[in-house]
Order: C-alpha cells, then sequence, then structure tokens
C-alpha cells in the first residue's frame, strides 16, 4: 500500500530520469578511455539521483508491521501533505526562488567565485539563524564550499567554471 503518494511518484519520476540520462550518457562516445573522463561525475550524480530516489521509493511505501497492541488501533503518523502550507513558507520559496535566478544572471557577470560565495552566504542567512556566530560560520562554509568545487573540477576533472 502506497502510504505518501507525492513521494512515490516523485520517486518513480527520478529514478525513470536517472535511468534515462545514464542511458543517454553511456551511448555517448566521449573518447575517453580513462575512468575519470567527462562521463565521469555525471554517473556518479545519477548513481547518487538513483540511489536516492530507490530509497524514497522504499519509505514511501508502507512496509512497516503495525507494533500496536491487539485491542487498540493503529495511528498512522501525521502526514505533511494534511497541514497547510503558510504565508511565511511561499514567501520564503519565492525569495529562494529569485536569489537563485539572481545567481544565474551574475554567473556570467562577475565569476563562478564572487557569485558562488554571495549565493551560498545570502541562502543561508536567508534559510538560517541570523546571529554574528552563525554568520561568521556561514562565510567560512561559503568560501570552503565554493573554493574546493573549483579545486575539484579544475585539478582534479580538468572541467573549467565560469
Amino acid at each position: 500500500m502506497i502510504a505518501r503518494p507525492k513521494d512515490f511518484c516523485m520517486a518513480v519520476v527520478l529514478l525513470a530520469l536517472a535511468g534515462f540520462l545514464y542511458d543517454d550518457i553511456t551511448s555517448m562516445n566521449l573518447g575517453a578511455v580513462h575512468a575519470l573522463g567527462p562521463a565521469f561525475f555525471p554517473k556518479v550524480l545519477l548513481y547518487c539521483i538513483g540511489g536516492l530516489s530507490f530509497v524514497l521509493l522504499l519509505q514511501s511505501l508502507n512496509l512497516r508491521k503495525s507494533k500496536a497492541p491487539a485491542g487498540a488501533a493503529a495511528s498512522c503518523p501525521a502526514d505533511d501533505d494534511d497541514e497547510p502550507v503558510g504565508k511565511g513558507a511561499i514567501i520564503m520559496q519565492g525569495a529562494f526562488t529569485l536569489l537563485l535566478l539572481a545567481y544565474l544572471f551574475a554567473l556570467p557577470r562577475v565569476g563562478y567565485i564572487w557569485a558562488t560565495m554571495t549565493f551560498l552566504f545570502a541562502g543561508m542567512l536567508m534559510l538560517g539563524p541570523r546571529k554574528v556566530k552563525p554568520c561568521i560560520i556561514y562565510i567560512v562554509v561559503s568560501a570552503a564550499v565554493t573554493f574546493g568545487l573549483r579545486f575539484v573540477f579544475s585539478t582534479l576533472l580538468h572541467l573549467f567554471l565560469p
């Protein structure tokens, strides 16, 4: 029995998308004969998406046996879909979407490092607590993630970022 239909549908769609993209990547002739060719990173991402989608699929199914006593009625945990979404959550989603669009707009203009550090810091500031200590942590994490990703892509994968 499907306990959470929305999660089930999303898991099936993501599994199908990951399978389609994996098939598409493996059918391309990329001319690379070594393991870290251009298809390596997309394959790793697709393995992660497929694995996590499979976990979501299993979680969306009601596979657990009820441990309620024989005379008691089994209670179902509250489903997140039953609660209405507040205005604050909708505003936060819209603001984060605008932040993402601003990042995509700024990326070719100011470059990867400044655009990504600003995007990560603003996103963490928007979603997390706004005190002095977390803000210092946000700055350090934004810089570390930005330069870490740049190192991985440019040095290890030989893919240059804008």
